[in-house]
């Protein structure tokens, strides 16, 4: 059975068919993480397009090998959009999300950590000699999924955006930080950068977090990462931003077990606190 369908977008009326059996639910997609969709059945011959439009959005493609839909929204990718696929609709709506959960290695058995409002978030920023405005859908996916691979963290965790004036901050503002193979970036030039982040804790940082900030210290440096990736790495940082409730706190809580200093220009071991 085939539903015609009339639909209202930016004002306009379009008419569509859809088949009534259709197996394809609306999805929500969030904005810096990979998204990925699959289509069963399909083909390269598979018509996928916006309704009103004659492709899809700019953040989104069809891999025509794997018949999926993937890609990495951004910010201003942010709302609803009507797909079809050979004339049966879907909806995939894109939105913004406080993400605090904490990236586990991809051997981890442990159940997934979300951070508390009131948690201080341990964070991991890579900067990237690489434009995501310019970047093909596919080409953003693969940045999150080469380095997942490349320091065995579960991609669903990582995420991706244009580096900003906050990604440029003093070095010494950071637990620890580390040099890349490329040269260090500068303020008036953050937007052709890419940053690629997770969170390692909420305040604490676990021992076996170690392992991959050490890998991603010497592979950052001798530009093993960077060719992994296929773009230079210009530097990276822990940093860690406050919750809700500790900013009124100032009391410093150490934690027994993974104490050092933090050190600008390599890395030991780092500060595990909480605020």
């Amino acid at each position: 059975m085939t539903l015609c369908l009339y639909i209202i977008l930016q004002g306009l009326l379009y008419t569509t068919f859809a088949d009534s059996t259709s197996n394809l639910p609306d999805v929500a997609a969030y904005v810096d993480r990979q998204f990925l969709y699959a289509l069963p059945g399909k083909s390269a011959d598979t018509k996928v397009i916006e309704v009103g439009k004659s492709s899809l959005p700019t953040w989104l493609t069809y891999d025509t090998l794997s018949s999926t839909l993937l890609g990495v929204p951004s910010v201003k990718d942010r709302g609803t959009y009507i797909l079809s696929v050979d004339n049966d609709l879907f909806a995939i709506t894109v939105r913004s999300a406080d993400l605090r959960d904490v990236a586990e290695p991809t051997h981890s058995s442990e159940e997934p950590v979300v951070c508390k409002p009131q948690d201080s978030l341990t964070q991991v920023k890579v900067t990237v000699n690489a434009d995501t405005i310019t970047l093909r859908p596919h080409e953003r996916y693969n940045l999150i999924r080469d380095l997942s691979e490349y320091l065995s963290l579960k991609s669903q965790h990582v995420s991706l955006r244009s580096q900003t004036v906050e990604d440029v901050a003093d070095p010494a503002s950071a637990l620890v930080s580390g040099v890349g193979d490329q040269k260090k970036q500068t303020s008036h030039s953050a937007e052709t950068s890419s940053v690629l982040y997770w969170n390692i804790g909420c305040g604490i940082v676990k021992s076996h977090q170690m392992d991959i900030l050490e890998k991603l210290e010497t592979s950052a440096k001798d530009g093993s990462l960077g060719r992994k990736l296929g773009h230079g790495v210009i530097g990276w940082q822990v940093v860690i931003s406050k919750g809700k409730e500790s900013l009124g706190k100032r009391r410093l809580k150490r934690q027994v077990g993974v104490t050092a200093t933090p050190s600008p220009g390599g890395f030991t071991k780092i500060y595990s606190y909480k605020l």
